[in-house]
């Protein structure tokens, strides 16, 4: 640094210069750092720019050890019978409030027609209840099951608006 102020050259070059020189290990300090090297004036060995990643056979070792750790836990859900009572979870706030039955199970996803996750049904012993209208109507739909006829009114007032004050002046005090 010294050097590089006392010449009257760019001590950011210095340092650029510095952290691009190669170690012992034939890598620089950036480059162990960020695993490229940036660029400066120092001259580039042809093998260098043919960089090939030298620990591969490490992230294989790495990639092998994450998907045994994932298959210690991994498991396939039993599938649903038709018949059976499940919860479903609410995608909007994540909570099991929904009711059902399984009518059937589908064939794989043909034709673009989506199904829902295993994972977001949830077997339960709780047989589904039919809700009844206020006239002692049976509602039959089941996309309607768990939703109120008629939504309740919010029973909290709105949020209160932030009060806007102009700010004190000296000159207005004095």
């Amino acid at each position: 640094m010294k050097k590089a102020k006392e010449s009257g050259q760019d001590p950011y070059k210095a340092i650029l210069v510095y952290r691009t020189t190669p170690l012992e290990c034939n890598k620089s300090p950036s480059e162990l750092l960020m695993n490229r090297n940036p660029r400066s004036n120092l001259p580039n060995p042809k093998h260098g720019l043919n960089h090939t990643r030298s620990s591969k056979p490490n992230d294989m070792k790495h990639s092998a050890r994450q998907q045994r750790n994932y298959d210690n836990h991994d498991k396939d859900l039993p599938p649903l019978q038709s018949g059976d009572h499940v919860r479903f979870r609410d995608l909007a706030d994540k909570s099991w409030a929904h009711k059902g039955q399984v009518i059937e199970q589908t064939a794989p996803e043909q034709n673009g027609v989506m199904r829902r996750n295993r994972r977001d049904l949830l077997k339960t012993n709780e047989p589904v209840t039919q809700p009844t209208h206020p006239n002692g109507d049976t509602v039959t739909d089941t996309g309607q099951l768990n939703r109120p006829l008629n939504p309740p009114e919010s029973l909290s007032s709105p949020p209160k608006k932030r009060q806007i004050r102009p700010p004190t002046r000296l000159i207005e005090t004095c």
